[in-house]
């Protein structure tokens, strides 16, 4: 009987005074957490922005940071509604970035922890086979990837696990395949790796693990990875690699007309764009002219047959042109996207899937583009006049940021300024100056901290 009086006491005591609630500025507490963190990294600062959670007793977060191995610091600076700046960092040095809310009674939650990289910004990014180059603001070329042919022009074979300096005052790069051509802001070109055709363009057919000046008064330059084509500043096209199907359109064609000094093409050039032994050649005027193989159709003339030699032209009215290995894709004045070649996977973004098919004339494919860039390996993204971007093709490596590979365009992200895609990874600009990534994460190719994620299949923000 004692013990039921006692039991109906303390049941009595519970409902006066209530469970013990935990003290007020507890850490750890199971709070609503931020969300959407976006982190734009500048010269020594990290900028942040996130979306507070919807709970009614929310009042403010908390940040710290630190490199990764090192103390913990409190930021103290002002915090505003949902972003801030965090300045006095180390360039190039991971930090890790924690937020935590605060609740009204000043319980504090677990916190959601990201990574960053303060940089002078990145300019524009240069993916390649097994690599990746990214050009910073300052014109500081930074790369991390593969090198066994030396393409890294590091001066050695070595693989570069970690981001290293390859070269200063860089205006722009082309890499493909194993090759890696350099154009500085003073116009001279530089180049580095594979030169079994003499695509380096220095004379020789020796492999280069030396970024080595080979030609100068240069505006523009692509590689197809056989072979290379410069615009000089005069707007000249000249050529230098592989020639046997007549991809460099000097007029020759055979096993013995590769030219490992650069030849010169034709006059009044706008741009150029390569494929598997074949060049895309833009006039100033708008005309787009063809040269070499057309094996996989992607010359978008049926009566060139296997190959031409001097370039042809094909269309008029254009104002872009971006190639794979076994595609190609026009962008006209009017906005309108055209594509001819092999349809592997849907790299052109026609509803015929078959591989084995050739479209050998140029089909439309969409309208309203401001801009395209295909990958080699069987994918293309468009960009839309109103910024949004759109891929199809292969996603096997996750490459697309769908999920699945696709056979038509399918729209990926909004707000998109640039994408750059090679070999299964794609970086992507936005418009506020974030940079995503997807794909192929081997030696952390895409900037992205935890080099030991192998696929990232969702687009994700990543660092350089």
């Amino acid at each position: 009987m004692k013990k039921i009086i006692m039991l109906i006491t303390i049941i009595m005591l519970l409902m006066i005074t209530g469970c013990p609630e935990p003290p007020s500025g507890t850490e750890g507490m199971s709070l609503g957490e931020v969300s959407d963190i976006i982190i734009k990294a500048g010269d020594g600062t990290l900028e942040l922005s996130w979306k507070n959670p919807a709970d009614s007793d929310f009042s403010t977060v908390k940040i710290l940071y630190k490199i990764e191995g090192g103390a913990e610091s409190e930021y103290s600076g002002n915090i505003d509604n949902s972003g801030t700046a965090i300045s006095g960092l180390l360039n190039s040095s991971i930090y890790l970035i924690t937020i935590k809310t605060i609740d009204t009674n000043s319980n504090v939650s677990e916190g959601l922890t990201v990574k960053a990289v303060p940089s002078v910004g990145v300019r524009e990014f240069f993916p390649g086979y097994g690599l990746t180059f990214a050009l910073m603001n300052d014109g500081t070329l930074l790369g991390l990837g593969t090198n066994q042919y030396g393409q890294m022009g590091d001066g050695t074979v070595t693989t570069v696990e970690t981001v290293k300096e390859i070269a200063n005052n860089v205006k722009s790069v082309s890499t493909r395949e194993f090759v890696t051509m350099v154009l500085k802001e003073d116009g001279t070109l530089w180049s580095a790796g594979q030169n079994g055709h003499g695509q380096l363009g220095d004379g020789t057919k020796t492999n280069i693990s030396t970024l080595k000046k080979v030609a100068e008064d240069v505006n523009f330059v692509t590689t197809s990875g056989t072979h290379t084509m410069i615009i000089k500043t005069d707007n000249s096209l000249w050529g230098v690699g592989e020639n046997d199907q007549g991809g460099l359109g000097d007029g020759t064609h055979d096993v013995y007309a590769d030219k490992t000094n650069f030849v010169k093409i034709m006059e009044d050039v706008k741009s150029v764009a390569t494929g598997l032994q074949t060049s895309f050649i833009l006039k100033s005027d708008g005309t787009l002219w063809v040269t070499g193989s057309n094996s996989s159709g992607m010359l978008g003339d049926p009566s060139i047959s296997p190959y031409i030699w001097n370039p042809q032209q094909l269309m008029s009215n254009v104002i872009q042109v971006s190639t794979g290995l076994f595609h190609s894709m026009i962008l006209k004045n009017d906005g309108t996207l055209w594509s001819a070649g092999q349809n592997a996977y849907g790299a052109m973004g026609s509803p015929d899937t078959d591989s084995t098919n050739k479209i050998t004339t140029h089909i439309q494919i969409m309208s309203d583009i401001a801009s395209v860039s295909c990958s080699d390996r069987d994918n293309t993204f468009m960009i839309k006049t109103d910024g949004s971007l759109w891929g199809t093709g292969s996603n096997s490596e996750g490459q697309l940021g769908l999920d699945d590979s696709v056979y038509s365009p399918e729209k990926i992200m909004d707000d998109v300024l640039s994408v750059k895609a090679c070999n299964g990874k794609t970086l992507i600009q936005k418009k506020n100056g974030t940079t995503w990534g997807m794909g192929l994460q081997a030696y952390g190719l895409l900037g992205v901290t935890d080099s030991n994620q192998y696929e990232i299949r969702t687009p994700i923000q990543v660092f350089w």
